[in-house]
């Protein structure tokens, strides 16, 4: 006797798209994943892949120029672009070039995701903060998971319900927000933190 299913047959054919003559690689949606530092490829390569496993025929990743190779190596069925650079100084020109190359690739896509192994970079953090800002402008479907929330904490972006993050992280967010929040009420303590 084989597997049994908790759905029927037919509630799983209602989830798969079908098959028609006028369908072509990409209409089925395509999403774009940016984050991936040196040293975090699995998070962006997880999230890429699982869009793809869920139905979108296309998963594009943008990531540090060091990760590219490692993602490309995980999967031929990633489009991934080595195009952001982390650096340990913010130039908002350098920001602004890397933010231009990801988002020059919004009209080709159905949905974005922000932070999957974005990392601590302060450039990659703006980059990220301007992509988000960008695709909330360009009215392009966004998600983000934890490490893109320090860049939501700092800006005035719209707060879709993210991932829960882990306590360590959960932790350092809500001190960034009780420090804001603070300095409102009395911009005087501002000067001490």
């Amino acid at each position: 006797m084989g597997p049994r299913l908790a759905v029927s047959p037919q509630q799983l054919r209602v989830l798969v798209p079908p098959l028609v003559a006028t369908s072509y690689k990409g209409s089925s949606g395509k999403v774009g994943v940016v984050g991936g530092c040196f040293e975090y490829t699995g998070a962006p390569f997880y999230a890429a892949l699982t869009a793809l496993k869920l139905g979108a025929d296309l998963s594009h990743v943008f990531c540090d120029e060091a990760a590219a190779v490692p993602l490309k190596s995980y999967s031929p069925e990633l489009i991934v672009h080595g195009c952001l650079r982390g650096a340990p100084e913010v130039d908002l020109a350098e920001v602004a070039r890397q933010a231009d190359e990801v988002s020059k690739w919004f009209p080709a896509l159905t949905a974005l995701v922000v932070g999957p192994g974005l990392g601590r970079d302060a450039t990659m953090q703006a980059v990220a903060a301007l992509l988000l800002e960008r695709a909330v402008r360009a009215s392009l479907p966004t998600r983000y998971c934890t490490p893109a929330q320090s860049c939501c904490s700092h800006s005035n972006l719209p707060r879709p319900a993210p991932n829960p993050p882990p306590p360590t992280r959960g932790a350092r967010l809500a001190a960034v927000r009780y420090r804001r929040r603070r300095a409102a009420a009395r911009p005087w303590t501002l000067a001490r933190d």
